[in-house]
């Protein structure tokens, strides 16, 4: 710990000298011995081997019981930092250590212990969400603004919506720190309470807004900002309008915010071998499908603009390790969706267990039959694109902007 506290990472050989006696002592170390070597691992950025991982867990199982709340906290804390997942067995066992002393926990305690369960995706059952309300809700004004910032991303993440007493005091200490938050808390805040469909009032968002430092803004923290503000303006045209006049009062323009975001996104595309194979099965019937294109704050695998449809190909890293598909990619698609467009999930294990090139386009060509069959569930969110924000229609399938949601199922277009 004192070589994490000030920032000395020891070199490789001492790594090892170290990593050799942890594994001799191990069965010797108290429950704040194992916690405080976690951490200090974690914030060296030394990740034990799996011999060293197995003796970790089997120490943490033999004292589990005299773990207090910043042990707790700072265990699971650093195991999601090195990301080193417990097994099963442990992690009901540290979900019951959690459940037996929420109450002594302190609100950061709070936050990493919710963050590291995002992290992991273990979502806690319905009682102990109930307690974690109760904790939140008793230790609310304690909250400092990265306490507020990470409880609320760690429970978009989990996707638990708090309940409306506490909805009302979240809201109400953002209100009251809100000249404390920097521009990745105001960028995670506005993110979480967009993704859990918690719309503050437009005061809060005023002075969220205009509270954001562009020259302390990530790629990351400018798409987290754009999303929320997606979904705060969907099915109302108003509502962008009025995020453009508040963000002119502060150093960030809404057409700035919007332009680093998508280059961020265009600079980070990559296009996998097995996305290629879907695309050049599509263009055989659609020649007009983009590859790679941008849509508002998400990019998507491909885009037919003149049957409004998004098709996404998934491999194995859009699931989780039961096979479920990811929160990532949940929450990508459940917006595609309310922005109008029609979505079509190609699985690496569909596409795979078509033997021939005949097949596939034979399979794909009635997927998507089954997906223009089916009418879009479209809450329309304009585009802030065109000046003084007012929709242009193309009279060509050429000129097509894909940040445009469709209106009755078909792409709307501006004019070049």
């Amino acid at each position: 710990n004192a070589f994490a506290k000030f920032d000395i990472k020891p070199n490789a050989a001492l790594v090892a000298k170290l990593l050799t006696a942890i594994d001799k002592n191990i069965a010797e170390f108290n429950s704040q011995s194992i916690a405080n070597t976690l951490n200090a691992l974690a914030r060296l950025e030394i990740k034990p081997n799996e011999a060293l991982v197995t003796k970790l867990f089997t120490a943490i199982d033999k004292k589990i019981a005299e773990f207090n709340s910043q042990d707790i906290s700072n265990t699971v804390n650093a195991l999601a930092r090195l990301e080193i997942k417990p097994n099963a067995a442990l992690i009901a066992k540290l979900l019951t250590a959690i459940d037996k002393k929420i109450a002594e926990f302190k609100p950061q305690e709070i936050a990493n212990t919710l963050n590291a369960f995002a992290k992991f995706d273990i979502k806690p059952n319905e009682t102990l969400v109930a307690k974690l309300f109760t904790a939140i809700d008793n230790r609310i004004a304690e909250f400092n603004s990265q306490d507020i910032s990470n409880t609320l991303n760690a429970f978009q993440k989990l996707e638990i919506k708090p309940n409306e007493t506490l909805v009302a005091k979240l809201l109400a200490a953002i209100d009251k720190k809100v000249a404390d938050f920097n521009s990745q808390d105001i960028s995670n805040t506005l993110n979480a309470l967009a993704r859990l469909e918690i719309k503050p009032n437009e005061a809060l968002v005023t002075k969220l807004l205009t509270a954001i430092d562009k020259s302390d803004l990530s790629i990351i923290n400018c798409n987290q900002i754009y999303a929320a503000l997606v979904y705060y303006c969907l099915n109302n045209t108003d509502k962008w309008r009025e995020v453009a006049q508040i963000l002119n009062k502060s150093n960030l323009s809404l057409e700035e915010l919007k332009e680093r975001t998508q280059s961020g996104l265009k600079a980070a595309t990559k296009i996998s071998a097995l996305q290629m194979q879907v695309y050049s099965s599509v263009l055989q019937q659609y020649p007009n499908a983009m590859l790679e294109q941008v849509m508002y704050c998400h990019v998507v695998d491909i885009f037919i603009p003149s049957i409004n449809l998004i098709i996404e190909v998934n491999g194995p890293l859009h699931y989780n390790s039961d096979g479920g598909l990811n929160v990532t990619s949940r929450q990508k698609y459940d917006l595609l969706q309310k922005l109008g467009y029609k979505l079509l999930v190609i699985t690496f294990h569909d596409w795979e267990s078509k033997l021939t090139v005949q097949d596939k386009n034979a399979w794909l060509t009635g997927q998507i039959s089954s997906k223009i069959a089916t009418p879009s569930v479209a809450k329309v969110a304009l585009n802030p694109n065109a000046k003084a924000f007012t929709p242009r229609f193309a009279t060509s399938s050429n000129s097509v902007d894909p940040n445009t949601p469709a209106m009755n199922s078909k792409p709307r277009m501006p004019r070049c």
